[in-house]
């Protein structure tokens, strides 16, 4: 069995998996059309290719596309894109093209295919020209018997179907198909040959595949090479469900990312000893490469909405072995300054300062526990008021039969406001508004989220369903006794390798309780901003207080206790790392309880462009409302959002 490995570029990885099955074609009949390859002759003639391909017609050919078809021969179309290829084609080539076209054909059971045309139209006084080619294909070859030799399993059925067509790629694939399902049923060291004699006159091809099972498998240990810094007995932790197990390539690739998931490794390969003993139980052994264990990242940005700007510089240190016992932690310390609603018509101004470290242990109490400490400070602005925060939260999550995660976490926070509008501090209760100056807020947290995609941080298909429950106060104490519910669903479908359709559906309420019934203004709903209703400035979509004076008011948003909130995006990759998207958004936020009103809905519709970075996904979107409440008819009908990841 061939060695696997993991390696950092997951995302660059994929892309190439994708380019190769799209030319999978071509790497099928490699070996066909070897013997037809340029000689240094053609080469040069290659290079001073006088005509450019305008356009290339293709007749009587349908068993390829025209890109499959094309990418076998020295022809190819010009780009329409400026940034594009140009093709160019000249009649020295006709000869090699021809031969290349009758070698294809007979790759995929097509022995009687031949080219009736092969020419070049030059355009009338310039260089372009069209190229016409023009194939007779003929009848295909079927498969007309399939035997199994050497020692199969009986249980095994042959992979080809007798009438079925007969093409190098499927005789490549069945063998391929055949030699995993062998793997799959616990043989580890399979051999499989696949061979076909032809009869051209009678278009039948009889095939063989002689095959070589093995003895069945046991992984009976994991033996790990490479390691210095990181405690084997950690790493052991992670893979010894496989120990006992039958062999299964599905096995092996699971060990890779268990191991690779723990992030102090480079790279690492799982492999097979090249012998198995009679009683068929193998090591199974796991060559790492271990990583730097600590880097630091300095940034300097910038970000705006329709009613803040701000500036600020960040320092993110990460140690993923701290204390030599995989211990990790990252510290984001960001300071900055923020101007509402802009720096050339400043209502209020004030410092950004933020310092949260992040510790997680995985393995106390029970080996796949992941246990989260991280406490922080805040210092910040929002419309109405400035803050200094500070808080604990101390927390759990287990990920159970692979997709389902559930987190228990506990939050102890201190809330102080400072330079408070006169609009807010004047209004506490009377309206509804729930409003303490300072307050102390202690409050559990129940998460489970169900991953049913393709991958947990990056989907491409699948579906991932959520729900968050908040219990404050009560026997936790804290100055307010609330349940704040947040269910969620998202789901991603990638239609073509370049388009992918994504939407996400949410509610939230909050239902006051107890002694001290409320919720705080920092933990009310609010909606709006680059990852919500991007038709919106950032929580501008929620109740508001407003502050008049004469010719001005000011809205100040204060949250409420019911949620809806909806999004549609379509996203299409222009070329390597651009992207483009187009999106619909819709969000409400009520003051009351339990309240849904249709009615009262805010669209959003607007376009992105998304540059795959180093740090991240780099996004740049525009949005447009499309309808306007009464209630919010002082908001701007448009917001500009520079963000980084993905909305959802």
């Amino acid at each position: 069995m061939a060695p696997h490995a993991r390696v950092p570029e997951r995302r660059a990885a994929r892309l190439a998996a994708r380019r190769r099955r799209h030319l999978a074609g071509g790497l099928a009949v490699a070996l066909c059309v070897a013997g037809c390859g340029a000689s240094p002759v053609e080469e040069a003639v290659r290079s001073a290719r006088p005509y450019v391909v305008d356009e290339v017609v293709l007749k009587g050919v349908t068993r390829f596309d025209e890109e499959t078809l094309l990418s076998y021969l020295n022809l190819g179309e010009t780009s329409p894109w400026p940034w594009g290829e140009t093709a160019r084609y000249g009649p020295a080539l006709i000869k090699t093209d021809s031969q290349r076209v009758v070698q294809l054909y007979a790759a995929f059971g097509f022995h009687e295919a031949r080219v009736v045309d092969l020419r070049i139209e030059p355009a009338p006084g310039g260089e372009e020209a069209r190229v016409v080619l023009e194939v007779e294909e003929g009848p295909q070859t079927t498969v007309q018997s399939v035997d199994l030799t050497g020692e199969p399993p009986p249980d095994i059925a042959p992979p080809l179907k007798v009438g079925a067509p007969f093409e190098i790629e499927g005789l490549q694939a069945a063998e391929s198909r055949l030699r995993a399902d062998l793997q799959d049923a616990g043989h580890g060291r399979v051999q499989v040959d696949g061979r076909a004699e032809v009869d051209r006159d009678a278009r039948a091809a009889k095939v063989t595949f002689e095959v070589h099972p093995g003895p069945r498998l046991t992984i009976d240990r994991v033996v790990l090479e490479g390691l210095d810094a990181v405690p084997e007995y950690l790493v052991q932790r992670e893979v010894e469900f496989i120990e006992g197990q039958p062999y299964r390539p599905a096995m092996v690739d699971r060990v890779e990312q268990q191991v690779y998931a723990m992030d102090v490794f480079a790279t690492v390969v799982a492999k097979l000893p090249d012998e198995a003993p009679p009683d068929g139980r193998v090591p199974l052994t796991v060559q790492v490469r271990e990583r730097e264990p600590d880097d630091l990242k300095l940034g300097v940005g910038f970000g705006f909405q329709p009613e803040r700007w701000e500036e600020r510089v960040t320092a993110v240190y990460r140690h993923r072995n701290l204390f030599g016992n995989l211990t990790r932690l990252r510290l984001t310390v960001r300071a900055g300054w923020a101007q509402l609603p802009t720096p050339w018509n400043v209502d209020t101004h004030g410092p950004l300062v933020s310092v949260a470290p992040t510790f997680e242990k995985k393995g106390w109490l029970e080996p796949q526990l992941l246990w989260t400490l991280a406490p922080a400070f805040d210092l910040g602005i929002e419309p109405g008021y400035q803050f200094d925060r500070t808080r604990v939260q101390v927390g759990v999550s287990r990920f159970f039969f692979g997709h389902l995660r559930l987190s228990l976490r506990h939050t102890v926070e201190f809330f102080d406001f400072f330079d408070i509008d006169d609009a807010l501090d004047d209004n506490r209760t009377a309206l509804g508004l729930d409003f303490r100056d300072p307050y102390l807020l202690s409050y559990p947290t129940v998460d489970a989220r169900l991953f049913l995609t393709d991958d947990l941080f990056d989907p491409e298909n699948g579906v991932e369903l959520g729900v968050t429950y908040d219990l404050a106060g009560g026997v936790f104490q804290g100055d307010y006794d609330f349940h704040r519910l947040t269910p969620s669903i998202a789901a991603w479908w990638t239609v073509h390798p370049r388009l992918q359709l994504a939407a996400r559906a949410e509610t939230g309420l909050i239902r006051p309780y107890g002694d001290r019934p409320g919720a705080p203004i920092s933990l009310k709903y609010k909606l709006g901003g680059a990852t919500t209703v991007r038709g919106w400035g950032a929580e501008r979509l929620s109740p508001q207080l407003f502050d008049c004076e004469p010719g001005n008011c000011k809205g100040i948003p204060i949250g409420g206790f019911t949620q809806v909130l909806g999004n549609l995006e379509l996203r299409f990759k222009v070329f390597g790392p651009l992207a483009l998207a187009t999106f619909l958004d819709v969000g409400d936020v009520q003051a009351d309880e339990l309240t849904w009103r249709v009615d009262d809905w805010n669209y959003a519709s607007g376009g992105g462009l998304r540059v795959d970075t180093p740090i991240g996904l780099l996004r740049v979107d525009v949005g447009v409302r499309l309808n306007t409440p009464a209630r919010f008819e002082q908001e701007e009908r448009w917001a500009l959002h520079l963000a980084l990841g993905d909305p959802f």
